[in-house]
């Protein structure tokens, strides 16, 4: 993949990140007042859709990442974006310090973080122990308004703890982001997964158009949170 493709992509996946609908040529020429003309990127989106980066929905004219393009957008494209502000950060604090009691403090940290990501903060102990927090915010998504991905969550919620499990198992010492068949909660959606201290699993459950730079933020900001306790 050339340099100019490769800005494409990120611009594209970017946009669409924000605003959850297909993305076509002139609205990457109009936002980022970009030097090419349409017709030129639109002739580089087919290529990339080609490749297997992008999809064209039958609705639209525009485009939309798939899950290898979401892959090198992770991977390589993706900047340090999406930092959390100082009161952000200091509604984090809160959350954490608030209480003595540990099950209230995971319950409030988890309850910050699904509102910092609009994903489902999820955090799983080492004994089994599983809280979660932010399903009307999962749910708020547009993806769900396509009413057929409803079971596919209420699925995995059944099969939490088993599935918790076995991420463990795949997450190292960083913190890891998974893209659909790689997620080993379902393959329709993307996860942010941090190992934290004391055997613990914190994980951001969101669609495939995740804000990953944001998410993995946050997610470096309560591992060390947790590490620190």
């Amino acid at each position: 993949m050339d340099p100019r493709q490769k800005q494409l992509l990120k611009l594209l996946i970017d946009h669409h990140i924000k605003s959850a609908d297909p993305v076509g040529s002139n609205s990457l020429v109009k936002d980022y007042s970009l030097e090419w003309s349409p017709a030129t990127i639109r002739a580089e989106l087919v290529a990339l859709e080609e490749s297997g980066y992008l999809s064209h929905p039958h609705t639209s004219a525009g485009r939309i990442p798939t899950e290898k393009g979401y892959r090198l957008y992770v991977d390589e494209l993706m900047e340090d974006g999406g930092a959390l502000s100082h009161s952000e950060l200091q509604a984090l604090l809160i959350a954490w310090k608030q209480a003595a009691d540990y099950e209230i403090r995971l319950k409030a940290v988890m309850k910050a973080a699904s509102e910092m990501s609009s994903a489902l903060a999820v955090f799983a102990s080492s004994a089994g122990d599983i809280y979660f927090s932010g399903m009307k915010r999962l749910f708020d998504q547009p993806e769900f308004l396509e009413n057929s991905l409803i079971p596919r969550v209420t699925g995995m919620m059944d099969a939490m703890e088993e599935k918790m499990a076995t991420s463990f198992e795949s997450v190292d010492e960083d913190v890891d982001v998974f893209i659909g068949s790689d997620n080993p909660l379902d393959e329709h959606f993307g996860s942010i997964v941090a190992r934290v201290s004391k055997g613990g699993l914190f994980m951001l459950l969101g669609p495939m158009r995740m804000d990953y730079g944001r998410g993995v933020n946050l997610a470096e900001k309560i591992k060390e949170m947790f590490n620190e306790f």
